[in-house]
């Protein structure tokens, strides 16, 4: 029969414990930092973005993390004891509410950056257009008027 009694804790520095938790967080985030900007994200622009970006879902997990604890798992406790729900160090994270949080978070951070889905644009010479597929600093847009050109990015304005 198996019994499980694995130790949550991978280490102490002096009195403060690492949980194998926090570390699979940390790792995460930072192997996805580094994998995104060495191998996805060619465009500058876009490395800067994702730099900020980071650090909106850091606390989109954390919050999120923890909130969803509080109301899913435990919620009669902490609504008798309010003041415990920042205390993350005492335990309590919840993968779905990270999910949740890293949602709310990128929806916070793209209207921040006035990032939309939406691929249509506005290009001074040729006007209305919409990208179909964009490289590090140029792009194929499909012009109502001109049809397909190549244009350089910097040079489109995004249209909401």
């Amino acid at each position: 029969m198996f019994i499980n009694d694995f130790n949550p804790v991978a280490f102490n520095i002096l009195s403060l414990e690492i949980r194998w938790y926090s570390l699979s967080y940390i790792f995460g985030i930072f192997f996805g930092w580094f994998y995104c900007k060495q191998k996805l994200i060619s465009n500058d622009i876009y490395k800067r973005l994702f730099d900020d970006y980071i650090t909106y879902l850091i606390f989109g997990i954390i919050i999120g993390g923890r909130i969803g604890y509080v109301v899913i798992y435990n919620f009669d406790y902490y609504f008798n004891n309010p003041l415990e729900i920042p205390m993350i160090w005492k335990g309590g994270m919840s993968f779905h509410g990270a999910v949740i949080g890293i949602i709310i978070a990128t929806y916070l951070f793209s209207n921040k950056s006035n990032i939309s889905s939406n691929n249509n644009v506005f290009h001074k010479k040729y006007g209305n257009g919409v990208i179909i597929n964009a490289e590090s600093d140029t792009a194929e847009v499909k012009f109502q008027k001109f049809g397909i050109k190549k244009v350089y990015i910097k040079y489109l304005i995004p249209k909401t």
